[in-house]
């Protein structure tokens, strides 16, 4: 493999992950604070609107 080749592969390593972690925020975000994709009521959001 040339270089590359391993420069591609980085490239998807760090796309997949950041793909895992968005995920697995978006299904944890009832424990999360702050405003992100979630329809939770909280002041950020209401400050927002």
């Amino acid at each position: 493999m040339g270089w590359q080749d391993w420069a591609v592969a980085g490239i998807a390593v760090v796309v997949v992950i950041a793909l895992i972690i968005r995920v697995w925020r978006f299904f944890r975000c009832k424990d999360e604070s702050g405003c992100s994709s979630c329809n939770k009521e909280c002041e950020l959001r209401k400050l927002k609107r």
